[in-house]
């Protein structure tokens, strides 16, 4: 099989959308226990709002991520930032591709 690729390059800091997914399952149990009747199918989405859940989504395209990087650059070459580690082009684009295009 072929890899898959997201449309927009996008991605969720997932530790709050974990703590939010906790917190919605949390509050949906409890009213179970309660005695709440909740109903069939997708009710259960009323019972916490599904935009609290994930609350941080990032986007950036390959061409700003390359002109992130050429503006790295250029700060190390002026002597402005610190070239402690900096990566190559090829290796910027990888990771970007793993971080926001890779499925």
């Amino acid at each position: 099989m072929g890899k898959s690729y997201k449309k927009y390059p996008s991605t969720k800091d997932r530790k709050s959308c974990r703590v939010g997914k906790k917190l919605a399952t949390r509050r949906v149990r409890s009213m179970f226990r309660r005695g709440k009747d909740i109903g069939n199918g997708n009710n259960y989405r009323k019972a916490y709002p599904q935009w609290d859940i994930c609350d941080f989504k990032y986007r950036v395209s390959e061409k700003e991520y390359i002109e992130k990087w050429e503006k790295d650059e250029k700060e190390i070459n002026n002597g402005v930032a610190n070239p402690y580690y900096h990566p190559t082009l090829k290796e910027w684009l990888v990771c970007w591709r793993k971080t926001f295009k890779n499925k």
